[in-house]
């Protein structure tokens, strides 16, 4: 079987990908979101590419988004990417991606800190993990109006670190009971994020264990 491997189809988009969160295959495409680094006296810029999957021609494009900033984390779910960018703030843009053949970045919110993970967790919300001031940062957007973006609720974590920091794996979601964790250096914490809030129900202490 392994005779028979062979490139297809090859293409090429301006930039770099973040991680494996930057591309995404839905329904006939494939989506890819990278950061242009800063060339000269250029800005850096980030992009969003939207590419038949079997040829890789490219339909659709947004780009731009942040400019002079980087890509901090990107989520896709059905239609829509949500994408951070990062320099001093953390703007986090919505894009519609309804269309292939013309996606448009409908929203933008800026806050302090940044989101290094993006999480799906209902059709309104979006759960970002990040840092703020070097302190674990949890961000609970509201996405039910994708031209206005905000924030229900944010905690800022008594932590300097979490695994998820490092690894999307570290993060952990309990649907059922409407809670997830939050691994810090001594241990973690465990939050409920129903009801449009981030409530902290319990730390778990695992230093010295």
């Amino acid at each position: 079987v392994g005779d028979d491997l062979s490139v297809d189809t090859t293409e090429t988009v301006p930039g770099r990908p973040l991680n494996q969160f930057s591309m995404d295959e839905h329904e006939g495409t494939l989506r890819i979101t990278t950061t242009v680094p800063a060339a000269g006296g250029a800005q850096s810029a980030n992009d969003l590419y939207v590419l038949d999957n079997e040829s890789l021609q490219r339909r659709g494009s947004v780009k731009d988004m942040g400019l002079n900033e980087e890509v901090y984390s990107v989520r896709y779910v059905g239609d829509t990417a949500y994408v951070v960018t990062f320099r001093r703030i953390d703007p986090f843009h919505v894009v519609d991606l309804s269309n292939p053949d013309d996606p448009e970045e409908v929203g933008e919110l800026e806050l302090p800190g940044f989101s290094s993970y993006l999480h799906p967790v209902d059709d309104d919300h979006v759960l970002g993990i990040g840092e703020e001031e070097g302190q674990v940062k949890a961000v609970l957007f509201d996405v039910s109006d994708p031209s206005d973006p905000t924030i229900d609720d944010d905690y800022i974590l008594d932590a300097r670190w979490s695994g998820v920091s490092e690894s999307h794996h570290a993060f952990l979601m309990d649907r059922r009971h409407g809670v997830f964790f939050l691994p810090t250096g001594e241990g973690g914490e465990i939050f409920d994020y129903t009801d449009g809030e981030l409530s902290l129900e319990r730390s778990v202490d695992t230093d010295g264990q």
